[in-house]
């Protein structure tokens, strides 16, 4: 009955024992959509009832280690013309003033980039560009059993509509992001779901690139290494072919492994070229260890070269998360670069441009 009313906007969630955060997060949703959708997993909380609470509409689904399959069982029920993703440890901000819905009716766009601000156990923050926020458009379905997104079908939908600039962001909105607080049980449930995904589909380098990244937190080095080593030998047997955003993450911690054990420096700079140079200079994961690479062999021009387009042009898209250790050593090695090119007034006028002075 639902999909017949038309509405504007409906907020789809898959919850399972969130009643920590489920509150707070309905909370601050409810007044700025027209439908919410939850879709729970096999609550034993007071989770149902707290969504209830708020007129969501709840279904129940038996998870599979499939975040993807709950997602789009979500799009099932929802009857908006726009879909706002959203976790049960989220905080929707809108700008006061800010007339969400209105905005949507005339947008343009069939997708916006949503801040994500996760807050971390230390205090500190993470940011993160993310789609959040899209039409219901024919074809709509996330991809992934971990880390699921529904661009894919997006970009395809904005293709065959001739759609040119299909994707934008919205400034006004944001969200915060509570989900670090427990991240050791993550970590063990993301390690298990991407470690059985790997088993079957084997040349899934976004499988492979977030494995990695997932061992690397849990502090698993055995595994870590051992998956790197597997993972690298098929990227040089894959001939490169294809290059992912997922596989320049991947190359951009071959590369820092490089550094580490001493790989001779010719050809790690002939495997880091090659993601680099699909990136277009553009993203730090591949450009900080080449420049490391280049100012390691004396290549003082390449390094600053690499960097200052880097630190002019920013660290990468915003929706690839990135640690504030790997823009500090950015920053350090560029200053590095400039000492050793420039003299000491034009290095003053160098840093002063990019703001380090």
């Amino acid at each position: 009955m639902a999909a017949k009313i038309p509405l504007m906007l409906s907020a789809c969630l898959i919850v399972k024992n969130s009643e920590k955060f489920l509150r707070r997060c309905l909370e601050s949703i409810c007044e700025h959509v027209d439908q919410i959708v939850v879709v729970d997993t096999g609550s034993t909380d007071n989770s149902i009832d707290i969504a209830k609470s708020f007129g969501a509409e709840v279904y129940s689904f038996k998870w599979c280690d499939d975040f993807s399959a709950a997602r789009n069982k979500s799009l099932e029920y929802a009857a908006g013309e726009w879909i706002l993703q959203v976790d049960s440890d989220h905080v929707l901000e809108v700008k006061k003033g800010f007339d969400l819905r209105r905005a949507l009716g005339g947008a343009r766009q069939i997708g916006f980039f949503i801040k994500e601000v996760s807050i971390l156990k230390n205090g500190g923050k993470q940011l993160l560009d993310r789609m959040l926020l899209f039409r219901r458009v024919p074809g709509l379905k996330y991809e992934g059993v971990l880390h699921e997104h529904p661009m894919a079908s997006l970009i395809s939908y904005a293709k065959n509509k001739g759609i040119e600039e299909p994707f934008s962001t919205l400034d006004s909105v944001r969200v915060l992001h509570y989900g670090y607080f427990d991240i050791e049980q993550k970590l063990k449930r993301n390690i298990r779901i991407l470690e059985r995904g790997i088993a079957k589909e084997p040349m899934n380098w976004h499988y492979r690139y977030k494995l990695l990244l997932s061992y690397e937190s849990a502090g698993e080095k055995g595994k870590f290494d051992s998956l790197l080593k597997e993972t690298f030998s098929l990227m040089e047997r894959n001939g490169h072919r294809g290059i992912s955003l997922a596989m320049v993450g991947i190359a951009g911690i071959v590369g820092k492994w490089m550094l580490k054990v001493g790989y001779p420096e010719g050809d790690a700079i002939e495997f880091l070229e090659r993601y680099y140079r699909a990136t277009r200079g553009k993203d730090l994961r591949i450009a900080l260890p080449l420049a490391e690479f280049y100012y390691i062999k004396g290549d003082y021009k390449r390094t600053f070269d690499i960097l200052s387009l880097i630190l002019k042009e920013g660290y990468g898209p915003g929706f690839i998360p990135l640690t504030e250790v790997e823009k500090s050593r950015a920053f350090r090695l560029f200053s590095k670069a400039v000492e050793k090119l420039f003299s000491e007034d034009d290095r003053k006028r160098i840093l002063k441009a990019i703001g380090m002075l």
